[in-house]
């Protein structure tokens, strides 16, 4: 008999045994949109969330993590599937496999990129409103 995993394994071995290789990822560029299948959403961490967030008009739910071996928290955020495949025709995929898509963007600002990571996790911490045109 097949075992089915739920969304939260799914996300959970993805975290557990690749977040490390995202994130070098996610620092690697500023102008790529790196995309992890779970279930029927995909995911994405820092740069990628940010980009999503943008394109998405900060609709997307934001998750922040604090990884036992990591020392910053990670931003996250999730889209649904029909989204990504038929929402936006735009989108130019470098690279498309069943559990991962990397879709090529224009480069992104690096201050607001920032400004925007400090800004949910300083909500997140709760040591602030957020801005509203940072997350819903």
């Amino acid at each position: 008999m097949t075992e089915t995993k739920t969304n939260f394994q799914t996300l959970n071995e993805l975290i557990t045994n690749h977040i490390m290789t995202i994130l070098n990822e996610e620092m690697s560029g500023w102008n790529r949109i790196h995309l992890y299948a779970i279930g029927e959403h995909w995911v994405a961490f820092e740069r990628s969330a940010y980009a999503l967030s943008r394109i998405f008009k900060d609709s997307l739910p934001i998750t922040v993590l604090n990884m036992k071996n990591y020392p910053f928290p990670v931003i996250m955020c999730s889209v649904h599937y029909a989204e990504i495949e038929f929402g936006h025709p735009a989108f130019s995929f470098s690279k498309k496999t069943p559990d991962y898509r990397l879709i090529k963007i224009d480069t992104i600002d690096r201050d607001e990129y920032r400004a925007w990571h400090d800004d949910i996790v300083m909500y997140y911490l709760g040591d602030e409103d957020p801005d509203e045109n940072y997350c819903n």
